[in-house]
């Protein structure tokens, strides 16, 4: 027979939008129980940056200064285009692996009273009426549970299979894939920077190389499935193999007998799509929802800020989880944040084009204001299509 367990709030997944969701719903006197089907801490592939958005939702959330004191700090962004000419722009912001950091949340959601299961799997969910009411789940050492409450979170990433169990699910592709690997050893010329390669086989993605410390580092690339030029998708393995030549050529230092671990991708979903946010006693927040953005595939920050926004409504929502309650959560995420994933996913669209690239960087290194409007764009403080639209690009020739 399966044991019960019940909680009024259920998040399924613990990475930054779970484990934050359930940090904020503890700290307001929620019941809350997280489960996840691994163990942490966890690898999870990623560029492991920690820019403008994620540094300010875990200020507003009294974490910025525990995060900051196991983070590696950096302030400057050096830019690449494809003609290899560069930039380099002031950029505050923090590098953690994940392995790290999902942990860390996870542990501030335990401390704030969120009960936490691992290694625990769910199997399906239990609807009663048309409304899910729980799920079945099974432990580590394979028995059945049921996991019954008001309300069920999914923050399940990128994968789709929960999502679409739940008929949540619009689409099940992904709409990027990045992959990565950690080098030890010091950089020669990289240390210090967060770096961006434009590199024209990836376009409108782009490669990286991020330190972690002084002596690692996080080096990878991402592709843009929707925006791909031509008949075949690049084969991310070899354009990025072709990336790491191409690095080691330019800076010595780099030993690719240094790689620690093996290449690991995982998929990406943006463009706040793909999937429905709320239903009858059900929502779904961060990357579940598709909430990275395109051009810049930053995906932390925007995780948190969605788990914000439901920490909000279900606070608020005075125990209604009904559909017609929870369809706050869909306004308030498309009023805060809708316009800008339709202006990213516009600039994104002239990101593609080589020239484009380098006519921008040639322009920033000489105009001081083309500078503080990129820097503006990379705080979230502008719009990307001040500089990445007809208009933009029309403003920066005559260098307005």
């Amino acid at each position: 027979m399966s044991d019960h367990i019940f909680s009024k709030v259920l998040i399924i997944g613990a990475g930054p939008a779970g484990a934050f969701l359930a940090y904020l719903l503890a700290h307001k006197g929620i019941e809350v129980l997280l489960v996840d089907k691994a163990f942490f801490p966890r690898e999870k592939v990623c560029g492991d940056a920690l820019i403008s958005d994620s540094l300010n939702a875990l200020d507003r959330a009294g974490l910025y200064d525990l995060v900051a004191r196991r983070a590696y700090s950096v302030n400057k962004l050096q830019l690449i285009a494809p003609d290899r000419s560069a930039v380099n722009l002031h950029y505050d912001s923090f590098t953690l692996k994940r392995y790290h950091f999902d942990h860390l949340l996870l542990e501030q959601a335990i401390q704030a009273g969120a009960n936490v299961l691992q290694g625990t799997k769910i199997t399906r969910f239990i609807e009663e009426d048309g409304s899910v009411v729980g799920a079945q789940a099974k432990t580590p050492h394979g028995k059945e549970i049921i996991l019954r409450s008001d309300l069920t979170v999914l923050a399940t990433g990128a994968a789709t299979g929960l999502i679409k169990k739940a008929n949540l699910l619009e689409s099940p592709l992904p709409s990027a894939f990045a992959v990565r690997v950690y080098h030890h050893g010091r950089l020669n010329g990289l240390s210090g920077q967060l770096t961006v390669f434009y590199e024209r086989a990836l376009l409108p993605g782009y490669a990286w190389v991020f330190p972690l410390g002084p002596d690692l580092y996080n080096i990878g690339c991402s592709v843009f499935l929707g925006h791909v030029t031509g008949e075949q998708i690049p084969n991310l393995r070899s354009a990025f193999n072709g990336f790491l030549a191409q690095l080691a050529e330019s800076h010595p230092s780099l030993d690719l007998d240094r790689l620690n671990t093996s290449l690991k991708g995982a998929p990406i979903r943006t463009g706040l799509t793909g999937a429905q946010l709320c239903g009858d006693r059900i929502m779904a927040v961060g990357e579940a929802i598709g909430v990275t953005y395109p051009l810049t595939g930053e995906g932390i920050g925007k995780s948190l800020e969605s788990a914000e926004v439901a920490a909000e409504v279900i606070s608020e929502a005075d125990n209604d989880f009904s559909s017609q309650s929870l369809l706050r959560y869909k306004l308030l995420m498309d009023s805060r944040f809708g316009g800008k994933y339709r202006s990213y996913s516009s600039a994104q669209r002239w990101v593609k084009y080589p020239f484009v690239l380098n006519f921008i960087t040639d322009r920033v290194r000489k105009s001081p204001v083309l500078r503080r409007r990129v820097e503006g764009i990379l705080a979230e403080e502008q719009d990307p299509t001040e500089i990445f639209s007809l208009w933009g690009l029309l403003k920066a020739f005559v260098g307005r």
